[in-house]
């Protein structure tokens, strides 16, 4: 199929996309269009002098998968604000910056920023990793779907700051939330870039 264009419909009406047969085409560009309520989409290949070629059903299976590992991905961000997962994550810090980095700054100071930065880390790995995954989940329109994903992103981090406050030995703070939040903004924002290309 030389010239084409790759659109996910929900039984909407065709002839907007018959309207573009008389434009060239130089690449497959992909749309999705959420249809609540269906668990199956259609997808129409419409070609630029044939009009509609092929419909074929597929079941709508992969949101559910991505919806159950965001969920999976937001307990794994809870259980990492527990005193058990900070117990785990000073030990694993201890022994690398023991065997690795402490030789070469073996000062107090050094082995406070080093911890500040791979705590940092670890939140921004996190939320950024939950971004690309609810970037999945959503299909609206490319800004509003980074909308989104940034809310949940912001209510996840306060939630799991929240968390900490029951635990006496984490410290909750507002400059966590701003860094969990700036990880789900990246995650979405590589994914928007993905999907414009």
């Amino acid at each position: 199929m030389p010239y084409g264009e790759m659109c996910v419909l929900g039984g909407s009406s065709l002839s907007s996309f018959r309207r573009k047969r008389s434009a060239q085409y130089s690449r497959f560009s992909r749309e999705a269009v959420g249809q609540r309520g269906y668990q199956t989409v259609i997808m129409a290949v419409v070609n630029e002098t044939l009009g509609v070629r092929q419909l074929v059903k597929k079941p709508a299976t992969s949101r559910h998968a991505w919806m159950a590992a965001s969920a999976a991905w937001t307990a794994l961000i809870f259980f990492s604000s527990t005193s058990i997962a900070s117990e785990y994550c000073e030990r694993a810090f201890a022994w690398i910056y023991g065997s690795m980095i402490g030789k070469q700054f073996p000062s107090d100071k050094a082995f406070d920023w080093m911890h500040f930065l791979a705590e940092k880390s670890v939140h921004l790995t996190l939320f950024f990793v939950l971004g690309i995954l609810l970037w999945q989940v959503f299909t609206a329109t490319q800004w509003r779907r980074v909308c989104e994903v940034v809310l949940l992103g912001l209510i996840v981090g306060t939630a799991s700051e929240l968390v900490q406050s029951f635990f006496p030995d984490r410290d909750p703070a507002l400059r966590d939330v701003v860094i969990n939040v700036t990880g789900t903004f990246l995650g979405a924002a590589v994914c928007a870039r993905k999907n414009r290309r």
